[in-house]
């Protein structure tokens, strides 16, 4: 391992979950992304996304649910491609659930961490390209994440 590499933990199936100095891990959630690596089995998985559900509340989700009593925003954050939709006057909920997205490792028996969050699992906003091109059918993939953000934010704090 490198130094801008960190072992995580290990999967439920045994292998080492290394983190990288690109992976996006949320504050304060270390204690819980242990646990939750451990309940996972990669059945011979490339690249997926795990939602981990724990007995009590982890942490609050800035993933919410909108209507359209919201006031919705879009902005383009640093170094994404494209813009994020954003709800304002809306404060991050409590969830008792975390979402893992893994990639298989180049040594080919360990795993990255892409990212860990706190809430439900997210669709990859639509103009991620890089994730669609990776699904087996990227139109569908692209529809469904449509499907997603349209009902779905960021909570917005200025």
């Amino acid at each position: 391992m490198s130094q801008s590499e960190n072992l995580l933990g290990h999967l439920a199936s045994g292998q080492s979950v290394i983190q990288r100095a690109r992976s996006t891990i949320e504050r304060d959630i270390e204690e819980c992304l242990s646990i939750a690596l451990s309940k996972i089995d990669a059945r011979g998985r490339r690249f997926f996304c795990e939602e981990i559900s724990f007995d009590y509340p982890i942490g609050r989700t800035k993933c919410v649910k909108t209507t359209e009593d919201d006031t919705i925003t879009f902005v383009t954050r640093y170094e994404k491609p494209g813009p994020t939709r954003f709800v304002k006057f809306r404060d991050p909920e409590a969830s008792n659930k975390m979402y893992i997205i893994l990639k298989r490792a180049s040594d080919g028996t360990s795993f990255v961490l892409i990212k860990a969050s706190i809430g439900e699992a997210t669709e990859p906003e639509p103009w991620d390209e890089n994730n669609f091109f990776m699904q087996a059918d990227p139109a569908a993939a692209r529809e469904k994440s449509i499907k997603f953000w349209e009902n779905h934010a960021l909570v917005y704090h200025s």
